[in-house]
């Protein structure tokens, strides 16, 4: 059973890369307080704990979602200095749509001859290999690292 400190907060953070900024940062994926725990600090305090890491680790900095309808989180983060991206959508791909694209025959959507589109495949591996190189170097990174309590 968890102890109640335990009980109060979920953050669940990983690192993400900035093709942009050339330089990793920190993606806060979910932080939870319950209800009756909210408006105590709690959450401040955990986004201070990760701000901490991302400076630790000389991240560029730490980002996150928060659903437009929720206020109250809204407010928090404006006051904590942070910036809502506005140009910026979130795309999601799932489903029957994901499968559609998966199947799709790309070559009449590149209008590339089967040599190009074969350029273009390879180069994909390509950079999907440096992506597992950058993760095996952050598995390596994290593996020296101590566990943080956050």
């Amino acid at each position: 059973m968890l102890n109640g400190a335990a009980r109060l907060r979920v953050p669940l953070f990983h690192y993400n890369y900035s093709t942009w900024r050339g330089h990793a940062g920190l993606y806060l994926e979910d932080l939870f307080v319950l209800v009756e725990m909210r408006g105590k600090g709690i959450g401040k305090a955990l986004l201070q704990r990760l701000a901490q890491i991302a400076l630790e680790e000389k991240c560029y900095g730490l980002r996150w979602m928060v659903l437009e309808w929720n206020e109250p989180a809204l407010k928090l983060y404006e006051s904590l200095g942070a910036e809502l991206l506005g140009e910026w959508e979130t795309m999601l791909l799932r489903g029957p749509a994901l499968e559609r694209l998966a199947s799709a025959d790309v070559s009449e959507a590149v209008g590339e001859t089967q040599g190009g589109l074969k350029k273009v495949t390879a180069r994909i591996k390509i950079i999907g290999a440096g992506l597992a190189g950058c993760e095996a170097a952050w598995q390596c990174a994290a593996s020296r690292r101590e566990s943080r309590a956050v």
